[in-house]
Order: structure tokens, then C-alpha cells, then sequence
């Protein structure tokens, strides 16, 4: 990866480990998220954040997610597995992972350092 792009993504690590709010809603998106754990880790990786700490934080979430999925569908047996494939399949869900995959591909072109309050390196 070019110098500028690794510096990029260098600000944008330092901008979400610099305050702790930033270090929270990174952890809270890994707990939450309804995102694809795919783009996630890729952008994690990229940033090179402690994938330790994250991954904990997601499989706790997952949990928690899975869990209540789980137990809806107890609930509502055959018609929430008609919503479900209904919601995967349709274009708006397809035209999100899509959407996911080029965001985490443009991190490292976005110039970080300006969030920073520093002026770019020439």
C-alpha cells in the first residue's frame, strides 16, 4: 500500500483512539451492528485496531443479536422466516453490502488528518 494511503489510515486510527468517546462507538459498533462482520474486520484490520478486544465485543454482540433472533423466530415461527428471506434477497440488501464493500474500500484514500486539526504532508 502506497506511504499516503498508510498514513491515512494511520490519522484515521489516531482520530478514533484519541477520544474516548470514538473508542466507545467503535466498540459499540462492534456490539450492535446489524453490519456484515466481513467489512467490520476488513475496515479493523486496515485501521489496525486490537482485533482481540473487537472480536470479543462482536461475539458478545452476536450473541445478544443472534439470541433474540432466535427467540423471535421461536415466536413467530413460519412467517418471520418468509420476512427474513424476503429482506436478504431484495435489492435494497444486496445494494447494501455493495455499498459497505466500496466505504471500506475508500478508507484509505480519505485525507484523516484534516479531522486531526493537521495540515496534510506535502
Amino acid at each position: 500500500m502506497p506511504a499516503r494511503m498508510r498514513e491515512n489510515l494511520e490519522d484515521a486510527r489516531t482520530l478514533l483512539e484519541r477520544k474516548r468517546a470514538g473508542t466507545i462507538a467503535l466498540f459499540g459498533l462492534f456490539v450492535v451492528s446489524p453490519l456484515p462482520s466481513a467489512q467490520l474486520f476488513i475496515a479493523a484490520g486496515l485501521l489496525d485496531l486490537p482485533l482481540g478486544l473487537l472480536t470479543l465485543a462482536f461475539f458478545l454482540g452476536r450473541l445478544v443479536s443472534y439470541s433474540i433472533y432466535v427467540g423471535v423466530a421461536t415466536l413467530a415461527d413460519k412467517q418471520l422466516g418468509d420476512v427474513v428471506g424476503q429482506v436478504f434477497g431484495s435489492p435494497w440488501s444486496i445494494a447494501l453490502q455493495i455499498g459497505l464493500l466500496v466505504a471500506v474500500c475508500f478508507l484509505p484514500f480519505v485525507n484523516w488528518r484534516r479531522f486531526l486539526g493537521r495540515t496534510a504532508s506535502p
